[in-house]
């Protein structure tokens, strides 16, 4: 079950935000038989950035990108152990918009979503 998916925004990946985020796997590669990269949000935040073939979150900061964002539980092929099942936001990379001027920046996402011990009246549970 996944929330409604927002129309892709346009995503500022803020160079802060991406010290906050590590691979999901710990050899950084897709999941077996997946075309994309996967990162976890560090353990405040229960966030998942999915990056499309060829690109690494690093490669992004401070560039401009289209993505969608949505909330979903955790999925156990990407969420920490200890998150698995919870809910997340999940920030999916469509790709890059060179010269694009953001609505927002990655890191107001992640203030704005799922967190621990953060449950806003509006989120799911």
């Amino acid at each position: 079950m996944t929330k409604d998916v927002r129309s892709a925004i346009r995503l500022r990946i803020d160079r802060a935000s991406v010290t906050l985020f590590a691979p999901c796997r710990p050899d950084g590669l897709p999941r077996p038989g997946d075309i994309r990269r996967a990162y976890c949000a560090q353990a405040l935040y229960h966030a998942i950035l999915i990056c499309p073939r060829g690109m690494r979150l690093a490669d992004l900061a401070g560039k401009v990108v289209e993505a969608n964002v949505t909330e979903t539980p955790g999925d156990p092929a990407w969420a920490r152990p200890t998150d698995v099942g919870l809910w997340h936001t999940l920030i999916v990379v469509l790709g890059l918009l060179p010269g694009g001027v953001p609505e927002v920046f990655l890191t107001e996402v992640l203030m704005d979503g799922q967190r621990d011990q953060m449950r806003r009246a509006d989120k799911p549970p």
